[in-house]
C-alpha cells in the first residue's frame, strides 16, 4: 500500500541535501561509512549486474594526489576527512558512467540521511597532473 508518511520522509530528504563544500575537521565513524557503502551497494545498475566497487580514502597524502587527477573543482576532496570513490571496470560494462552516477546519488542521499556534509566530484577524463584510471583506484586502496 502507498505510504505517504514515507513519501513526505524521503521528500523531506531530498530537498534538503545539498553539496557541502567546507568540512568541519570531524572523523566520521568507519561504522557510518560501511552504513553508507551498503546503502549505495543497493543501487539499481545495467542489466543488474552491480558491478561497482568501493574504495575509501582517509590518507590525506592519497586525497591530495586524487585531487591532482583534476586541474580545478578539488578543494572539497583536499579537505575531507573520507572519500568513497565508486568503480567500474569501464572495459567491462558499457554503461559504466551511468551505474557510477546512479551510485553516487545514493551515497549522497545516504549521507544526507546520516547528517554528513558530501560533495559529488566528477573525476573521469579530467585533465590533472595523474590520470583518474581504474589501475590507479585499485592501487590506492588503504
Amino acid at each position: 500500500m502507498f505510504s505517504t508518511c514515507k513519501l513526505v520522509s524521503f521528500l523531506q530528504l531530498v530537498k534538503s541535501r545539498h553539496s557541502t563544500r567546507q568540512f568541519t575537521g570531524e572523523t566520521i565513524p568507519d561504522s557510518i561509512i560501511d552504513k553508507i557503502i551498503e546503502i549505495a551497494s543497493y543501487a539499481p545498475s545495467s542489466w543488474g549486474g552491480h558491478p561497482v566497487e568501493f574504495i575509501t580514502i582517509r590518507n590525506k597524502e592519497t586525497l591530495k594526489k586524487l585531487g591532482d587527477c583534476k586541474a580545478m573543482g578539488d578543494g572539497p576532496l583536499r579537505h575531507s576527512d573520507v572519500a568513497i570513490v565508486p568503480i567500474i571496470d569501464s572495459t567491462k560494462l558499457e554503461l559504466w558512467k551511468e551505474d557510477a552516477s546512479v551510485v553516487s546519488t545514493y551515497i549522497l542521499l545516504a549521507a544526507e540521511y546520516f547528517g554528513i556534509g558530501a560533495c559529488w566530484i566528477h573525476m573521469d577524463g579530467r585533465d590533472g597532473k595523474f590520470k583518474s584510471s581504474w589501475n590507479n583506484w585499485k592501487l590506492w586502496k588503504n
